[in-house]
Formats: C-alpha cells, structure tokens, sequence
C-alpha cells in the first residue's frame, strides 16, 4: 500500500500541459492499489537471475533525462525521459514499452504484449518515477490492446539509492561513468 506521503509528493511538481484525468489518477484510491515498489536488494536479485529474462519478465523504464542516462544506469534499463512519459499519447507509449521489451529480450516478441513487471524509476523515485508508473496504470485500465497487463513497481528510493549500493558492480550499472575492466 502507498503511504499518504509518497502520493502527497506525487502531486507537488506537475509539468505544464499534464491532462487533468493524471492529476486526479494520483489519489490514493485509484492507482494505490495497483501500484507496487521494490527495492534496490530485490531489483539487483531480479537483473543478476539467469531465470528472469528482461524484457520478457521485467523491463526497467528510467525516466531520468537521457543526460543522466547515458552517465550511468541500471543495466538493460530504457530511458524514457518524464516528459515523454507524461505526455506521450497512449498507443504511441504502449507501442514505445513493447519495442523495448523486444530490444531488451533479444527476440520477436507480440508487439501487443508488455513484460510481466514494468520498473519505474528516476533519481530519488518521489515525484518522476511514480508519476510515469500512475500514467501508465490509468493507460492500462482504459485500453484493450494489451493482452496481459504487467505489474507495475517503482524502485524504492530510486537511481540514488541503486547507485550507493551498487555503482561499482559492472554486472549491475552501465554508462559512460560505469567501472571498466
């Protein structure tokens, strides 16, 4: 269950243009029920499983800006900046997960499904990340083109957290900034 807190924190920061039916999908009756978080411990378990398969079982949506990005990110994660991700129209964001579940797996993949579970995430998950994972949740409710709807998580305390624990393990980071050798 989300802490009244955590959703409090989603609605400080909207960007300009955000459709209003976003803003409301943020109370803590409609999407808290659907909305899950994982922390960084059981993510890392997840991407260093040789029995899950990104993109087929998960797939990791950084919506950080592709500048922080690219310096450094979970591994296989996608960037899918916050503006796009809000602002994006449904099909063409449905359309934008399935092609990177099919890029991340390796293989073709029905372009009418999605992984099992979508991890949102930006620098400190309390305002980017859930906002992204809320759109989604509300585009999947309303729409039938998605056989089997995911389960959707926000990595708890985001990239900052992850990369404490984790920025010198090259089988977890990549990026410009990521450890060599």
């Amino acid at each position: 269950m989300i802490s009244i807190r955590r959703c409090a924190a989603w609605r400080l920061k909207w960007p300009e243009g955000t459709p209003k039916t976003l803003t409301r999908s943020c109370s803590l009756h409609s999407a808290a029920d659907s909305l899950s978080f994982i922390t960084r411990d059981e993510l890392a378990m997840k991407v260093t499983d040789p029995a899950q398969r990104c993109g087929l079982d998960y797939l990791i949506v950084d919506v950080r800006e592709p500048w922080d990005y690219s310096r450094l990110h979970i591994r296989s994660a996608v960037n899918i900046p916050s503006p796009l991700m809000l602002t994006m129209p449904a099909d063409a964001l449905l359309d934008r997960l399935a092609a990177a579940a099919v890029r991340a797996s390796g293989q073709q993949l029905d372009l009418t499904a999605l992984p099992g579970q979508l991890i949102f995430h930006c620098t400190v998950s309390l305002v980017r990340g859930p906002t992204a994972a809320v759109r989604l949740i509300e585009i999947l409710r309303t729409t039938r083109s998605i056989k089997d709807k995911p389960e959707i998580s926000v990595l708890d305390g985001g990239f900052k957290s992850w990369a404490k624990a984790y920025a010198n393990d090259r089988k977890l980071v990549e990026g410009s900034d990521a450890p060599s050798g």
